[in-house]
């Protein structure tokens, strides 16, 4: 029964975040596409001074310093402790976690690895170029077309995102017991990856369909990870646990 219980409860998980997924490629495409010229090219222009042609916030400390910089090597050192406590619970004869908390912990460890090399090896292989090299914005660079072969930009998708974007696969720390918290978790972590990429977009670096498809990309991997540990390999760790989620029916 509680077996069954914590399965349809993460089934119906899963199925939002499809349907997410699918909200967020919908953006995408208005961001890429929609209206008379393109949404991520509108809010480029907010952004960028034309008087003094640059965008005044590309080399604020702020900015470039707390929220390029300093929060890429807080999220990396986050990463490291993470990693060390995955290391020891596989290796140690006396394990702390219980299965699912091991898993939880293999699938927020796997994306914050796993979520930057896939965007750095995309961007790799881009055509587009960031804001800032466009000649439209003072660079030397043509918008990306594909009616013509241009230089490789390697600015797209956006790579800053995933400092943080991997921070949404804390939400399988409360599924399926606490749905409600769950949520919450997902909406700040969420919140976190979308204000990092804004704040590139602020400097320059990135227009509004880099940090979408990133956030994408994210949600798909976070998703797929979730559902190979924990799909069909789910089991309730503790009679505890299953008490819990009977009570929040």
């Amino acid at each position: 029964m509680s077996n069954r219980l914590g399965q349809t409860l993460e089934g119906s998980f899963f199925i939002l975040q499809l349907k997410g997924l699918l909200v967020l490629a919908l953006l995408l495409v208005i961001s890429d596409w929609g209206f008379e010229d393109r949404l991520d090219i509108w809010l480029a222009d907010q952004m960028f001074d034309f008087t003094t042609a640059q965008f005044p916030l590309k080399e604020s400390w702020f900015a470039a310093t707390v929220m390029h910089v300093w929060l890429k090597h807080l999220m990396l050192a986050f990463v490291l402790c993470l990693v060390g406590l995955l290391a020891y619970e596989l290796l140690s004869s006396k394990p702390k976690l219980n299965p699912t908390q091991l898993a939880n912990l293999k699938i927020i460890v796997s994306a914050a690895i796993i979520l930057p090399l896939l965007v750095g090896v995309l961007k790799a292989i881009s055509p587009i170029h960031c804001p800032w090299d466009l000649a439209r914005y003072g660079g030397h660079a043509v918008e990306f077309s594909f009616g013509h072969i241009i230089p490789e930009g390697k600015c797209f998708p956006a790579g800053h995102v995933t400092s943080t974007s991997w921070l949404m696969a804390l939400v399988f720390i409360y599924l399926p017991f606490n749905t409600t918290k769950a949520r919450w978790v997902w909406a700040l972590t969420f919140g976190i990856a979308f204000t990092t990429g804004w704040v590139q977009q602020l400097r320059g670096a990135h227009f509004l369909c880099h940090t979408l498809w990133s956030l994408w990309l994210s949600w798909a991997v976070i998703v797929g990870l979730a559902y190979y540990f924990r799909g069909k390999r789910y089991a309730p760790s503790s009679t505890l646990l299953s008490k819990q989620a009977a009570a929040r029916l």
